[in-house]
């Protein structure tokens, strides 16, 4: 009896702690934040690619920011 209360507990604060993050992260006005500053960009035939760096500080509107990010794009005909 004691085990399963004690994992109804545990369940209960899992839930509680992921439902707070939920709500800070759909309380989090998207056009506030700082988005993303393009470098070592570079073009060929038909491509481009750069590195992504946080430009301020990450806000986390849609679950936590990537400080840093590689850009590839090919385009095809």
């Amino acid at each position: 009896m004691f085990k399963a209360a004690a994992l109804g507990v545990l369940c209960l604060s899992t839930f509680a702690t992921a439902s707070q993050q939920l709500v800070d992260r759909q309380s989090a006005n998207p056009d506030a934040c700082p988005g993303y500053t393009a470098k070592n960009v570079k073009t060929g035939k038909g491509t481009l690619s750069a590195d992504l760096v946080l430009a301020g500080t990450a806000c986390n509107a849609y679950g936590p920011d990537i400080q840093n990010l590689k850009l590839a794009v090919t385009y095809e005909d």
